[in-house]
């Protein structure tokens, strides 16, 4: 089994420390405009777009017809210290690719580990509702981060608890309602397995190619109430539904009773750090997975590598310590292992 791993680790060699450049996308929903900003592949950069499409069916709803944008910044950090921070204000200016003079926006900016969707709407519900109150109470608010602060013009922490803890009204009930796709830009195209979201919960189905909105409806087939991280492996797919946690679908394993995918049991990934980078799976056998990450930025810190075999639903939760090597620099080490397991000439 050792010699086994050998052969497989020498493989997953070629994974190399990732850089975790951040990019921000933007995509326009009607009146709305939403900028989200990524560090890695969390889920949570597309939840902003569901957060987006959601704001404009309430825009709708309150016959608000001037432009709303949302910011959205990812904090990859997780301890309790660190709260969500919110802005929330009407500011004057222009977007680098609108014409004429500049104009206001309701903006409301978030950062956080998790973005909320109710939140959000409720936030956005007060400020058209209440928008000469928004503009005589604002002023500019500094929030701590882990990286600094956050300076933008605000109304004060205490009233936006205060908006975000009063009652849901029937139209924000109403929103939180709305089934929302998984996010796609240009250049995606939808898998085999994918999610809607509804109801602040995530619900994993089978896409059916050419399927008309008449037919029969979706099957779900695993619902949780967030998603770290979607893996998309060809024909293989994990739902990190927690930074420590994950599902397993594969399109050729199905259930004999249901003839449905077959979901895995509940996973958990054992010493994953306080931070999350993201982690890189990838398939290296007929079904079988290996998961990749480190417990710090640009490759540095603890090195980590899983096996995951489908077909016995075993997780090897430290493949560098089965191997016997140090996962603190293991490249010499692999290699020097893999020629020593290589039968003699």
């Amino acid at each position: 089994m050792k010699k086994i791993i050998l052969y497989m680790l020498f493989g997953l060699a070629a994974i190399s420390a990732r850089a975790h450049e951040g990019i921000g996308l933007t995509q326009d929903y009607g009146n709305v405009r939403v900028l989200s900003y990524k560090d890695n592949e969390v889920e949570a950069f597309r939840k902003a777009f569901i957060i987006g499409q959601l704001v404009e069916k309430l825009a709708h709803e309150l016959k608000y017809s001037h432009t709303i944008y949302l910011d959205f910044r990812h904090n990859m950090f997780r301890q309790d210290s660190l709260p969500s921070v919110y802005h929330v204000a009407f500011e004057t200016f222009s977007y680098s690719d609108e014409e004429g003079e500049i104009s206001e926006k309701l903006v409301v900016r978030q950062y956080a580990n998790d973005y909320d969707a109710s939140d959000i709407l409720k936030l956005v519900e007060y400020a058209v509702e209440h928008k000469s109150i928004i503009k005589q109470q604002q002023a500019e608010k500094e929030n701590a981060i882990k990286y600094g602060t956050r300076k933008f013009p605000s109304i004060d922490d205490k009233k936006i608890r205060t908006i975000q803890e009063a009652p849901t009204s029937p139209i924000v009930e109403k929103i939180m309602h709305t089934r929302i796709d998984r996010p796609l830009f240009s250049d995606e195209r939808p898998s085999d397995i994918t999610y809607y979201w509804q109801e602040d919960q995530y619900h994993i189905y089978r896409h059916r190619w050419g399927r008309k909105d008449d037919d029969q409806p979706d099957v779900v087939l695993l619902t949780v109430p967030s998603i770290q991280q979607f893996a998309t492996l060809d024909l293989v797919f994990l739902i990190f539904d927690t930074p420590s946690s994950f599902y397993y679908l594969n399109i050729n394993h199905y259930d004999k009773d249901t003839r449905l995918n077959k979901v895995s049991s509940h996973h958990i990934i054992e010493d994953v750090g306080e931070i999350d980078f993201g982690k890189e799976a990838a398939a290296i056998s007929d079904g079988d997975v290996s998961i990749y990450f480190t417990h710090g930025a640009m490759g540095w810190g603890k090195k980590r590598v899983l096996l995951y075999f489908y077909a016995t639903e075993t997780l090897i939760q430290n493949v560098y310590a089965a191997a016997g090597v140090e996962s603190s620099n293991p490249g010499k080490q692999l290699r020097e292992a893999y020629n020593n397991a290589l039968p003699a000439q």
